[in-house]
């Protein structure tokens, strides 16, 4: 299984780096990160859920995060490239979103660098573990607050995205039960 998925991931970075985008013609490309953006959140939510002091649950559960956050970056570099190159021209809205989704990424990264830092202390019990885990924690806690502004800034497009798909479902099973 982590085979498969390594093989498709090179076979998708390849495919990107020659500038050919199979999988995202066709309206996928915006699936797979809405996908992606779902499962961030999931293992976001996970990771705060308290384990009865077991760390376990929640390295997996950051490292998964961590993961999938890798993912929407490299999802989403060009679009981002492109309005840093016209930020200028950029109306307030753009800039606003813009704003916080450069916020978001240097928060999520400062949360997972310090967790990657604040792991080897932890599990042997330091006392430096316990200084980064709340710096750990600050940030991962104001994260979730942008993740919430992000969601509610793209919550008109995801919502058009599901109903333009609805829409083109209904319109093949009409033209299936007309015959044309």
């Amino acid at each position: 299984m982590l085979i498969m998925r390594r093989t498709v991931l090179i076979s998708l970075a390849t495919a990107r780096m020659c500038g050919v985008d199979y999988l995202f013609y066709g309206g996928y490309m915006k699936l797979i990160k809405i996908i992606i953006d779902i499962l961030m959140l999931v293992f976001v939510i996970l990771s705060i859920i308290r384990w009865d002091g077991d760390p376990t649950f929640h390295i997996v559960a950051g490292s998964g995060c961590t993961l999938f956050f890798a993912i929407h970056l490299w999802l989403n570099i060009k679009p981002f490239k492109a309005m840093t190159r016209k930020f200028i021209k950029l109306n307030k809205k753009m800039k606003l979103q813009y704003g916080i989704d450069l916020v978001l990424i240097l928060v999520w990264s400062v949360v997972i660098i310090s967790g990657f830092i604040a792991l080897p202390s932890y599990l042997s019990e330091v006392e430096t573990a316990f200084k980064i885990g709340r710096l750990h924690g600050i940030f991962a806690r104001v994260g979730c607050g942008f993740i919430v502004i992000h969601v509610v800034q793209h919550f008109k497009q995801i919502l058009s995205y599901f109903r333009r798909k609805q829409k083109n479902k209904r319109d093949v099973i009409e033209k299936a039960a007309n015959g044309s």
